[in-house]
């Protein structure tokens, strides 16, 4: 086993959350990491004028993708909405081949805020339409992210406002999973982290 193993980020969240905003300037700046596999943009690789048509084919393509990434044992992060649980058994395989898995969770207060989110995203183009049903459905689903927290090593969660110290998540027992918020990192993880968030609760 390799005194560095590989790790695997996994950024989730629900719809509009700003996973792939935070993705784009935390992952390069403050980890280091390049690849960034993300089932919208393989979506939209696909089918440019109506990415959801290509949804399907997108997902099988990134579960192949993520096969061969943990194959290879190369570090990596996937984007997800943690809206069931195909991906369980990947990461469990990623965890049994050696694999660090750092999980970061951004989180909306409310389905109400995510449906704004995205409705404003539809309006400027940048998101496909969604129904408000299925929105607050993912808002809820989301948190399936408990199905994830015994496979990751760390966990952070940041939000569209920054946390009083008193609402900071209690340290897990457990030896084998710690996780964090922004306030307990150091100042230039808070200052990279910040300016990601920031980027993406605009």
């Amino acid at each position: 086993m390799p005194a560095n193993p590989p790790t695997l980020y996994i950024i989730a969240g629900c719809n509009g959350a700003g996973k792939t905003t935070f993705a784009t300037e935390f992952l390069p700046h403050s980890v280091h990491c390049l690849r960034f596999l993300n089932p919208d943009e393989i979506a939209r690789g696909l089918s440019p004028l109506d990415p959801p048509a290509a949804n399907v084919k997108a997902a099988r393509i990134l579960l192949q993708e993520i096969h061969v990434a943990i194959r290879r044992r190369e570090t990596f992060a996937m984007e997800t909405t943690l809206s069931g649980r195909t991906y369980i058994h990947l990461l469990k395989n990623a965890r049994a081949n050696g694999y660090e898995i750092e999980l970061h969770y951004l989180w909306l207060a409310s389905p109400r805020q995510a449906i704004a989110r995205v409705r404003q995203r539809v309006q400027k183009g940048s998101h496909a339409r969604t129904s408000v049903a299925v929105l607050g459905a993912a808002w809820i689903v989301s948190c399936m992210i408990i199905f994830l927290l015994p496979i990751a090593g760390s966990f952070g969660t940041t939000g569209c406002r920054r946390r009083a110290k008193s609402q900071t998540p209690r340290r897990n027992q457990s030896k084998s999973l710690k996780y964090y918020c922004v306030d307990e990192q150091d100042s230039a993880q808070i200052a990279t982290t910040e300016k990601a968030r920031a980027t993406a609760f605009c």
